[in-house]
């Protein structure tokens, strides 16, 4: 039986209660709609979800909210964009929502309007405005545009990571702040290899390269283990099911002098290297010097 719809302004997950049965399959413009059994659980993630990695955002956007001065959010890696149109249900015109997916098929306004109208809200909603593009290339945005940035499962898929932190510094408004699920894990963890930084023979944990950049601070958040998709996890850890973990995010202001001087050297999908991974990791190395002529 599917579960009541949460009240008018409720924060919980819209997602929880939509009818999954006959979500409509995001296709290319010209193509006919197909049936989809069920959302992407990774490209569906709502504020619940969103809070668990990177806190209460609300916190954040309730110091911005000003009269007649919209709220510009930007999401990267949007999905479909079940935190956003939550989000809108919350505040309505005091916010203004942007996202960024790499394709139409990642997510794309025919699926936002199919879960939207499944709401009592769903004719009031004003839907986000969305990109398609590549994170990893210079972003068609204009800088100094963003009162806040938000990713929450999106890093962990970036091919030039440090690329895109740039980008979003680049876009985000002077008293600007970004909310990242950025994988920043200690040597131990699962995904210290998802970012690599080659010195020489050696390499560089990227906590510790993070902590050059005064704009950049690491938070971390204590959650409740998760018992399926991290039980293999937590077997190796010794940790038992009831206990909470400790789940780190970067909080970035932004900065008039931010580079980290790093080129990626490549970028290789984690199940190539170790089978039922998931991510893609990414090796840099420091810039050579510019030759004196």
């Amino acid at each position: 039986m599917m579960p009541a719809p949460p009240r008018a302004g409720d924060m919980g997950t819209m997602i929880g209660w939509f009818d999954r049965g006959r979500n409509v399959q995001a296709r290319a413009p010209g193509e006919e709609s197909v049936e989809n059994p069920a959302l992407d659980k990774h490209k569906s993630r709502g504020l619940d979800q969103m809070r668990d990695r990177l806190g209460d955002i609300t916190k954040q956007i309730d110091l911005r909210i000003q009269p007649d001065k919209p709220v510009r959010i930007l999401e990267v890696g949007c999905g479909h964009g079940v935190a956003l149109l939550e989000l809108d249900r919350h505040y309505g015109r005091q916010i203004k929502l942007f996202g960024i997916n790499k394709a139409w098929t990642h997510g794309n306004l025919e699926i936002m309007r199919s879960l939207a109208e499944k709401t009592p809200e769903g004719k009031d909603i004003e839907y986000p405005q969305l990109y398609y593009f590549d994170v990893c290339e210079p972003w068609p945005l204009p800088s100094d545009s963003f009162d806040i940035v938000l990713s929450q499962h999106a890093f962990l898929w970036i091919a030039d990571k440090i690329r895109a932190l740039e980008e979003i510094n680049r876009v985000l408004k002077d008293d600007g702040i970004a909310l990242l699920d950025f994988p920043v894990r200690k040597a131990g963890a699962m995904s210290k290899h998802s970012i690599v930084i080659q010195v020489g023979d050696g390499e560089i944990p990227i906590l510790d390269d993070l902590k050059r950049f005064g704009n950049i601070s690491v938070k971390r958040l204590r959650v409740p283990v998760l018992i399926r998709s991290w039980r293999w996890i937590n077997r190796q850890l010794g940790r038992k099911t009831g206990e909470s973990q400790s789940r780190p995010y970067i909080e970035m202001k932004k900065s008039r002098d931010f580079d980290f001087n790093l080129e990626i050297v490549s970028a290789t999908r984690f199940s190539d290297i170790l089978p039922g991974r998931k991510g893609i990791r990414s090796v840099y190395r420091v810039r050579p010097a510019a030759r004196i002529e």
